[in-house]
């Protein structure tokens, strides 16, 4: 499409026929006209989009983690903790590692937690939610998510029983 911006004529490339249909060629070209009407030049606005879009598939939760766990080293945090995070961590990986932080639901982390509970580890799904709502967190400060899903989880899990035992003591005298 061709069309004039601020003086200059300029073209926008809307796509290959086989690929784009002349129906959807046709909505993008009057998107594109709408974006001049309102003052943006179109081009410029697909370059934006597809930066964002880029962006988002690259913000997945493994690598917002990796950059928190970085962050937390930075800030000299324990090696006993670091390696406490980075194990709770690897538990969620397999199962949204990969998957773009911004679309992660929270059934998607509960179905990550049930697998740890019904092993019996109650204490680590909870520290895992925990560790995984921090991420999270960590994410929607930087402007990578929206929300964090899993402050809607609380309760949802077996509360571990805790078992007081008696302590030794020694009388000094």
């Amino acid at each position: 499409m061709a069309y004039r911006f601020a003086g200059a004529e300029k073209n926008l490339a809307i796509g290959v026929y086989p690929t784009v249909g002349l129906k959807e060629a046709r909505a993008k070209r009057d998107e594109a006209k709408r974006l001049l009407a309102d003052g943006q030049d179109p081009s410029v606005a697909k370059k934006i989009a597809k930066a964002a879009r880029a962006q988002a598939v690259a913000d997945t939760f493994e690598a917002i983690a990796a950059e928190l766990t970085d962050k937390k080293r930075r800030d000299e945090k324990a090696d006993r903790t670091l390696s406490k995070i980075e194990s709770l961590l690897s538990l969620a990986k397999p199962d949204i590692g990969s998957r773009p932080i911004a679309e992660i639901s929270a059934p998607e982390v509960l179905r990550v937690l049930r697998a740890v509970e019904t092993r019996g580890r109650h204490e680590t799904a909870r520290r895992l939610r925990a560790t995984i709502g921090q991420v999270f967190r960590y994410a929607v400060a930087t402007g990578r998510a929206d929300t964090d899903p899993t402050g809607a989880l609380k309760g949802a899990f077996v509360t571990p029983v805790v078992r007081h035992r008696a302590a030794i003591s020694r009388k000094l005298s």
